[in-house]
């Protein structure tokens, strides 16, 4: 009888945290232990600690940000989770039947600081942009929208810096131009009420209250690759049935 393997101890660590999460210990968007702080509570070096944060984030339980700290992802099963959104972004149907997108510009800005927080880079640093609306079956505008684009996606597909819809969205171009996968995960959502333009774009009252998305297109290893905003009436949500 061959003897059994004993877990290697990054596959024990992270097993403990994959149980955390699973029991709502770290919920959606909860900021992880540092490396540190995990290698001191799990009696392990700091290198093993990483690792076990490596096979969570490959199975899209946590997204690790360079400089930031890792995040507990959205539930993989959810309507909203990696693996749903993977496969709505593959079919193109990152919007609900009958709606049609409506580019509005696209350009180079210094962004939205909490874009430029999410690519982690300096001011000074240029990001591609594209404002665009969603329009339903009847013509009325339910999303207004802007998506930042890390510079470096900016420059190598043409179709991002051109006007007008991608059939299969910003993720499809990134595949089929430069060959990677990219997964859109909502990362926090949030009501508020409707600024002077978002309300004249929804044609809603200036004020009333709106429910805003913000979701990141993350590469495998949680690398941020485009950051969109967007806002949508208060009887409308990305995702609902």
């Amino acid at each position: 009888m061959m003897p059994q393997r004993k877990p290697d101890v990054r596959d024990t660590v992270a097993a403990d945290l994959r149980d955390r999460i699973s029991r709502g210990e770290y919920v959606h968007g909860t900021l992880l232990p540092t490396i540190r702080e995990l290698a001191e509570h799990y009696h392990c070096a700091p290198r093993t600690a990483q690792e076990a944060l490596r096979i969570l984030a490959t199975q899209g339980l946590v997204t690790i940000r360079p400089r930031q700290g890792t995040v507990v992802a959205m539930a993989e099963n959810s309507i909203a989770g990696p693996r749903e959104r993977m496969n709505r972004s593959r079919a193109g149907g990152l919007f609900r039947d009958g709606e049609t997108q409506e580019i509005r510009r696209c350009y180079l800005t210094h962004g939205h600081p909490d874009a430029r927080a999410a690519f982690d880079v300096y001011e000074d640093e240029e990001l591609g942009a594209r404002d665009y609306l969603v329009r339903d079956a009847f013509g009325r505008v339910v999303t207004v929208a802007t998506s930042f684009v890390h510079l470096s996606v900016w420059s190598a597909v043409a179709e991002i810096r051109e006007p007008r819809p991608i059939p299969d969205g910003i993720i499809g171009a990134i595949r089929r131009t430069l060959g990677r996968e990219t997964v859109a995960v909502p990362t926090r959502r949030q009501a508020g009420p409707a600024t002077e333009e978002e309300a004249a774009a929804l044609g809603v009252p200036d004020g009333a209250p709106v429910l805003v998305e913000i979701t990141e297109c993350q590469e495998l290893d949680g690398t941020v690759v485009e950051w969109n905003i967007s806002v949508h009436p208060a009887d409308y949500w990305v995702g609902g049935a």
